[in-house]
């Protein structure tokens, strides 16, 4: 059964967004001593109410909430990651009502490539868009491929054979509508993981700052026990 989201295909032509500006920095006073002042630098949030709003209401799909409980490691959604997604939103400058299940998986994927890894878990993603668990394909392959060869003696001594038969494989897989849907699938996620990089001007990369910023609007919010830190 295949979590495709047919809505996604209504997302070709997303409307016009408006820029989100560049993050500002302003002057504040931090102590006040008889004529003198100390001024300290602090950096204006463009993190709105209404993308905390967006985030909160992706945590109710049911894709998501599964994907969600399947990560128990929180290998590639731990609070740090989650709350790059609602930073994410915001620079990404779209209405909030626009942002939908793919966004959430977008900002999330975005997120690990800046901070994680972990390309294996990362894959995952996939399977709960898309419901395979595409990162053990390729292993299976191999292991099958390894199980024939240990099987057929001949397969053994005559190596030959093995560029023949990847291409029957591959050939195979071209044949296959369902693998054709599926490849399809992953590419248009690649588009648009590209498309929301460029959103954001490029800029993907958070400062610790402004995470606890995101995470100190509703510290009581569950996503923040979400502490890898926790679970050792």
């Amino acid at each position: 059964m295949e979590w495709w989201d047919e809505s996604e295909d209504s997302l070709e032509e997303e409307p016009r967004k408006v820029l989100a500006p560049e993050p500002e920095e302003i002057w504040v006073a931090e102590m006040l001593c008889g004529l003198k002042m100390k001024l300290k630098r602090r950096r204006v949030s463009l993190v709105l109410p209404e993308h905390h709003e967006a985030f909160n209401r992706l945590l109710e799909d049911p894709v998501i909430k599964r994907f969600l409980a399947w990560d128990k490691d929180l290998r590639v959604s731990d609070k740090y990651l989650l709350a790059m997604v609602i930073a994410y939103f915001s620079r990404a400058g779209f209405p909030s009502w626009l942002y939908q299940r793919i966004h959430f998986f977008l900002a999330l994927y975005l997120a690990n490539d800046m901070e994680e890894d972990d390309e294996d878990s990362k894959q995952n993603i996939f399977h709960f868009l898309y419901g395979k668990n595409r990162s053990r394909i390729p292993l299976l392959r191999k292991r099958r491929f390894q199980l024939g060869r240990s099987m057929n003696p001949r397969a053994r001594k005559n190596r030959s054979r093995i560029p023949l038969l990847r291409k029957r494989l591959q050939l195979r897989r071209c044949m296959n509508p369902r693998a054709r849907k599926s490849r399809s699938q992953i590419v248009l996620f690649q588009k648009r993981r590209f498309h929301f990089f460029c959103s954001m001007s490029g800029r993907a990369w958070v400062s610790p700052e402004e995470l606890e910023e995101i995470q100190a609007y509703d510290p009581e919010h569950w996503v923040w026990a979400r502490d890898r830190a926790r679970l050792s």
